[in-house]
């Protein structure tokens, strides 16, 4: 029972609306944040993960910055694997155009690098 709380089921539906790419991948993305609680949890790192890469392909760059230097926080806290793949696989779609997207892209490379 433990695996299925709101978290979970969370990060599990911004992941799937992210495949999709279904229309209501922000609503969705905004409620999982909502509920979760930034303790470094797998979880946690995993939501924030989902979450940042869902905004940018819908435009929503800002959106997607700021949740990922959470991730980015989050995953080099806890420093595991499913974390580090994370990292990488999210600096790919950050548009270079946009400054903080490409700071965020560098503070990744410097992450994954540590």
């Amino acid at each position: 029972m433990r695996f299925c709380q709101r978290p979970r089921l969370d990060s599990l539906t911004v992941s799937t609306y992210s495949r999709l790419r279904h229309s209501d991948l922000g609503r969705a993305a905004d409620d999982a944040l909502t509920h979760l609680r930034d303790d470094g949890s797998r979880v946690s790192v995993a939501v924030l993960s989902d979450a940042a890469t869902g905004y940018v392909p819908y435009g929503d760059v800002d959106r997607g910055v700021e949740v990922g230097r959470r991730f980015v926080d989050a995953a080099t806290t806890m420093s595991t694997t499913m974390g580090r793949k994370r990292l990488a696989s999210m600096a790919a779609p950050l548009p270079r155009q946009h400054s903080a997207a490409r700071d965020l892209t560098e503070t990744i490379g410097a992450a994954l690098a540590a």
